[in-house]
């Protein structure tokens, strides 16, 4: 299953592919896979909550720094929305992502 999505900071939108090995919206599943984006390419690992509802999972960049992402899933719109920071539980914008 792949993903597009966007993410925003300090005002400015940034579109991000990811191309998956898992990212499947079930109760306490794996998410695993890679992507890129304006910054570059990342790897990206975390898992879904029992409830399948929330997801947590940490963007690692290629040779640079680490993203954490926090976000709900909505089952009617397959989609994933929430907000990301520079430091576990820190909120340095939003995103958005939906699977096709």
């Amino acid at each position: 299953m792949d993903w597009k999505g966007y993410y925003i900071h300090r005002g400015q939108k940034d579109e991000m592919s990811l191309g998956t090995t898992r990212f499947q919206p079930v109760p306490g599943a794996a998410i695993n896979g890679w992507g890129k984006d304006e910054v570059g390419s990342f790897k990206f690992e975390g898992s879904f909550s029992p409830n399948a509802l929330i997801c947590r999972f940490v963007k690692q960049y290629d040779g640079q720094h680490s993203v954490y992402y926090q976000g709900t899933y909505d089952k009617s719109s397959k989609s994933i929305s929430g907000h990301f920071g520079f430091k576990a539980g820190a909120n340095d914008g939003e995103f958005k992502m939906h699977h096709y």
